[in-house]
């Protein structure tokens, strides 16, 4: 059964009017402002529907797409046929891309065979758990909100590649905090919001409060609208606060970036960035970090700790300034990096664009 994301553009429009109205700080960055070019006529021309669907597109970005990969069998992981001595040969990449184009041709003809690399995130899912005490994979399933196009079932269960992803994400930090302790967890930059799924599915009684800008809080709204329809409270409804209201447990609160203030003097369990410091600018993540520093027991970073690419011109692709370790180490004082390693793919090679996990303890 196909299940759809419902648009509601009067909610979208309510959000740009109150960014526009926000101080500079808390606005879209050079990154994001470039990327806006293309996110927002998608949103206006043509919606929500079949958005998990949409490989080609700046939903992508947010972590919203869960589409078929190019080649389940893929010869570039190879080093034998891919390495720097193959590789300056002019001719080898078309080489590999024709190896990879009959490779699958074959492996298709052999649905049993083709079906067990699909379920290699799953299998590697079980390996993560074991190692970091995290929830089983068997305790949830991912939700098909949205019509992703490339779903998979264990044991009755609906799972999507991409759902791994923020799995690992989550079990990552359970080698360090014990989620059965945590009762409020704020993230910044929450984008399609599928590691509030995760985490909400295995642990219900959490409290989360996701601040980001729009339109990527809108797609978040709409799609936990989807999935939780009983426990999100929209951004309509918060908009007009410069206060945290009373907290209801396993509620879901939709807040716009530029009322992060509100955490000032808050005390919480968990804070979570996931890439979206990467794509802003020293002195704007100074800023967020300032309302992090010493209010979370526990902060989570999946980053880019050498930095993004850095934009040519200012409205081209890329950040003015690159974000690094160091600024972390500024913006993150009360803490200290208890651990930091190379971030894997849900199917368990090394992320190749750099990538890194790290957990911050408060001293």
């Amino acid at each position: 059964m196909t299940i759809q994301v419902q648009d509601d553009f009067a909610l979208l429009d309510l959000m740009n009017e109150d960014m526009e109205k926000a101080p500079a700080l808390y606005k879209p960055t050079n990154y994001w402002e470039y990327k806006a070019n293309f996110l927002l006529p998608a949103l206006k021309e043509e919606g929500l529907r079949d958005f998990r669907r949409k490989a080609i597109s700046v939903y992508a970005s947010i972590g919203g797409v869960d589409v078929l990969p190019k080649n389940l069998l893929d010869v570039y992981k190879s080093r034998i046929l891919n390495n720097r001595i193959l590789r300056s040969l002019p001719f080898w990449n078309r080489t590999l891309d024709s190896m990879n184009g009959v490779i699958n041709k074959v492996a298709g003809l052999f649905p049993g065979y083709v079906e067990f690399l699909k379920k290699k995130p799953y299998r590697y899912a079980l390996q993560v758990q074991k190692e970091t005490g995290a929830s089983p994979v068997e305790q949830f399933e991912a939700s098909l909100a949205g019509n992703p196009e490339y779903v998979f079932k264990v044991n009755g269960k609906n799972y999507t590649n991409n759902i791994f992803d923020y799995y690992l994400r989550y079990a990552y930090c359970c080698r360090f905090v014990n989620f059965k302790d945590v009762r409020v967890i704020v993230e910044l930059g929450s984008g399609s919001c599928k590691l509030t799924e995760v985490v909400k599915k295995l642990h219900p009684h959490i409290t989360f409060l996701l601040f980001d800008i729009s339109p990527q809080l809108y797609v978040g709204e709409q799609y936990l609208s989807t999935v939780f329809p009983n426990d999100v409270v929209s951004y309509n409804k918060n908009r007009s606060l410069n206060t945290l209201p009373e907290l209801e447990a396993g509620k879901i609160y939709l807040f716009g970036s530029w009322q992060f203030p509100m955490i000032e003097k808050f005390r919480f369990d968990l804070f979570f960035n996931l890439t979206s410091f990467q794509e802003m600018e020293p002195f704007v993540v100074a800023n967020y970090l300032k309302f992090v520093n010493g209010n979370a027991q526990y902060v989570y970073l999946h980053s880019k700790m050498d930095g993004k690419e850095v934009a040519v011109k200012e409205g081209e692709f890329g950040v003015m300034e690159p974000t690094k370790l160091v600024h972390f180490e500024q913006g993150l004082t009360e803490y200290k990096l208890k651990d930091m390693q190379a971030s894997r793919k849900e199917t368990g090679e090394l992320k190749w664009n750099g990538h890194m996990d790290s957990f911050w303890v408060k001293k």
